[in-house]
């Protein structure tokens, strides 16, 4: 089992359904856009609604905390309701019976949390807390329900209390869990909150779960959100607001994390922070604490936006341990220059670039985007005189294919890139139609398990083509492409032109991706010629772990290039060599089995077995993140000589800078690839 499954807890407002929601209505409109451009279009029959029915329970009650398996078995006997109400235009019985079932529910959840107000728990009994029963079963009658709580709150009052004596070195973790007592029941409280909805818009509420269990049975990544969040997230991605560029979420702990990293803003530009990231403190510059107690995601991310003070400091926890990192909100300006590129030097000089998204000008211009930036660093980088490049796309999601297809253009004269296949069957080579390089020299390629989508499209088809070697880990394996489309647009005649103001969307899937010899990436990922541990591998959820995942598939069309032939076996020989010698990822790869195996046990609930259960994750877990960040010997990080004179005139430019230095100088993974062009170029 991997770490614990995060849950996107989202506060369900009334501004979410400013319109009620028909589930018949919406289902059939998901169903004919569904049938008209999936890739892989699903009858919805009776196991097809049976899946859905396990979907939407789960995002109903993600703890397992609402219902008895008693319940859910009178509420499985109406899942054939979710096909017929669709077939016949008619109300959903599930949805109905809920309606009138779901806030007894909720009540009966609040009640048996205040019973826990007065209550002492018991932190030397012998319990432990097993995510395999408690995230995929149900309790099986109201006793059981009530021990599923105990546990639970256990559970957050040993994380909560593992952090006062962390504060406080005095404590012993038993008496801090008794301190935290509140603080736990409090987290809980927020979670039933955030379910908590007007009596009359309930029925849309669980519309809107049961439409969006309906779209990812297809796949991962086919998604359904109303008209208001999708104004939502066009706000985030604009290039007009002032903002920090974060989106958030939280995890099954209730911790905040960082969600996404708007491309071109501060966090983004900042490379320092990752989907993932844990929030333990945010502060404004005068110090003032912002508090993050029973906040919703979406309410922190609005308040720190339309806050006039622009200056916070976040404080994050990763596996690598806890740094802070100070941002200044700005403008979602695409014009400006959101790549920057640094000299390796050491025996030879390199260019090194980090890429954590392949963003675009989606209106307008659309030659501003990743590919113009990394363009324009390139030639800086050139003046350097450099003799290779490192690409770092490590924890890249992904992004606009068409960016990741002239962002190869870069690299290659002309010629295929990859391949596509649609519902239809029809395959489509997707092309560098530039003809001409910017930069010619030897390239490497850095992935890890997060690197994803049209990181691995580019990556795939540099390999490909024999011009970069790929150093790292296996990538993620998402081979695929979706578009956004209104639930009211014409299945068959598409028309987006026209006025969806008040339509639902539906994100869908409509082709899987290829390399060019006709196999798959998707599930698999990209192998790196270079294969080497990857530290976030016990903590990644990858492609092939997910649910109704589209299975790889194969085509066969005939495309003309011609591969480079690279020194693949001689470079790994000679990285093999270095890794004997140094033990470094030898390490790392024992690490990451220790890990995995604490990660697979039962977590202890009496205090003493936690402490050191938590202790043993700790001290191997930093143990690994200080091996990764052994500072390297083999070269020091630069700036450009333009930079270094435009830095030279902004200090919180120049401060954020020399933490991107220092962060690149201390990554054995950048030294490797390193050391992989020096082989290159010899």
């Amino acid at each position: 089992m991997k770490a614990p499954i995060f849950f996107a807890l989202w506060l369900f407002s009334s501004a979410i359904f400013a319109q009620s929601l028909q589930f018949a209505q919406e289902g059939q409109k998901i169903k004919s856009l569904v049938e008209s451009f999936h890739y892989q279009p699903h009858v919805l029959n009776k196991n097809y609604s049976e899946a859905v029915f396990d979907l939407f329970v789960d995002d109903l009650d993600p703890y397992h905390l609402l219902f008895t398996q008693v319940e859910i078995n009178e509420l499985k006997a109406l899942q054939g309701s979710i096909q017929s109400s669709i077939d016949e235009d008619t109300d959903c019985e599930l949805i109905e019976n809920l309606t009138l079932l779901y806030p007894k529910i909720l009540e009966r959840a609040q009640k048996k949390l205040e019973g826990f107000n007065s209550q002492k728990l018991n932190f030397n009994e012998n319990e432990s807390f097993s995510q395999d029963e408690l995230l995929t079963t149900f309790a099986k009658d109201d006793a059981a329900l009530t021990i599923r709580w105990k546990k639970w709150l256990k559970l957050f009052a040993l994380y909560y209390g593992e952090d006062l004596v962390a504060e406080d070195s005095t404590l012993i973790l038993n008496s801090a869990c008794a301190k935290v007592h509140d603080k736990a029941i409090n987290h809980f409280s927020c979670f039933l909150e955030d379910r908590q909805i007007e009596e009359e818009k309930v029925n849309a509420l669980l519309s809107y779960y049961l439409l969006d269990a309906l779209a990812h049975r297809l796949d991962p990544h086919t998604v359904f959100f109303t008209a208001r969040q999708k104004q939502i997230f066009e706000s985030f991605l604009s290039t007009e607001e002032e903002t920090f560029g974060i989106s958030f979420e939280k995890n099954e702990q209730g911790m905040l994390m960082i969600g996404d990293l708007a491309p071109g803003s501060a966090a983004w530009r900042s490379n320092l922070l990752h989907s993932g990231d844990k929030i333990k403190r945010i502060q404004w510059a005068e110090d003032d604490v912002v508090d993050l107690d029973c906040i919703s995601p979406q309410g922190l991310e609005q308040s720190l936006n339309s806050d006039p003070r622009r200056e916070i400091t976040l404080v994050i926890q990763t596996d690598a341990g806890e740094s802070q990192i100070r941002l200044e909100k700005g403008l979602q300006e695409v014009q400006e220059n959101t790549v920057t590129g640094f000299l390796l030097k050491g025996e030879k000089t390199m260019g090194y670039m980090a890429i954590p998204s392949f963003y675009t000008e989606w209106a307008g211009d659309r030659s501003q985007g990743v590919a113009q930036d990394v363009a324009k660093e390139l030639l800086k980088l050139k003046m350097e005189n450099i003799e290779g490049l490192v690409i770092d796309l490590r924890d890249n999601g992904g992004g606009s294919l068409a960016e990741a297809s002239r962002f190869a253009g870069i690299f290659i004269n002309v010629g295929p890139l990859a391949l596509s296949k649609d519902q239809t069957g029809a395959i489509e080579i997707i092309k560098d139609m530039s003809r001409g390089s910017i930069f010619n020299g030897p390239l490497v390629i850095l992935l890890n398990g997060n690197s994803a989508s049209a990181s691995e499209i580019l990556a795939g088809s540099l390999q490909d083509h024999g011009r970069a070697v790929i150093v790292g880990g296996q990538s993620y394996g998402k081979f695929s492409s979706q578009i956004v489309l209104p639930l009211d647009i014409h299945p068959t005649q598409p028309d987006l032109s026209q006025d969806f103001t008040n339509s639902n969307y539906l994100k869908v899937t409509i082709s899987q991706l290829f390399r060019l010899n006709g196999g798959s990436s998707q599930t698999r990922g990209v192998t790196p010629d270079i294969l080497l541990p990857d530290p976030k591998a016990p903590h990644i959820t990858r492609e092939v772990e997910h649910n109704y995942v589209l299975l790889p598939d194969s085509v066969v069309k005939k495309v003309y290039f011609q591969p480079k032939a690279l020194p693949i076996q001689k470079l790994q020989e000679s990285s093999a060599a270095r890794r004997t010698a140094s033990k470094h990822f030898e390490q790392v790869a024992q690490l990451n089995q220790e890990i995995i195996a604490l990660e697979e046990q039962e977590i202890p609930l009496n205090a003493e077995a936690f402490q050191a259960y938590s202790d043993k994750k700790l001290t191997t877990n930093t143990a690994l993140w200080d091996l990764v960040a052994r500072k390297s010997e083999a070269f020091k990080v630069a700036n450009n000589s333009f930079d270094e004179s435009v830095l030279s005139l902004d200090e919180i430019k120049r401060q954020l800078n020399e933490q991107q230095k220092e962060h690149i100088s201390h990554d054995i993974y950048v030294e490797e690839a390193f050391e992989v062009l020096c082989d290159m170029t010899e």
